[in-house]
């Protein structure tokens, strides 16, 4: 592959990174799967990150963990809110 097709490969790669980004910051529609880490979640929530590990852990939120962390589902953190709302 020469330098010409390199550059125009890349420039595409480029391309749709930006158009990605364009939907994830509400230029189109939202991905089903958002994906957040825990400490994204706690902020959302109004919490502190260790306080939605232990809802994790206690099978009150769904959540998947990778390496070290947490990752949530925006759609599981959503209906977890809903579930925890009180009258």
């Amino acid at each position: 592959m020469g330098i010409e097709e390199t550059l125009a490969a890349i420039h595409l790669d480029v391309r749709e990174v930006k158009e990605r980004l364009a939907q994830l910051e509400g230029g189109g529609r939202r991905p089903a799967a958002e994906v957040m880490r825990m400490s994204e979640a706690a902020g959302v929530v109004g919490c502190s990150k260790r306080w939605l590990q232990s809802e994790v852990k206690a099978g009150k939120l769904k959540a998947h963990k990778v390496g070290r962390d947490y990752r949530i589902r925006r759609d599981d953190l959503e209906e977890y809110i809903e579930r925890s709302k009180v009258a």
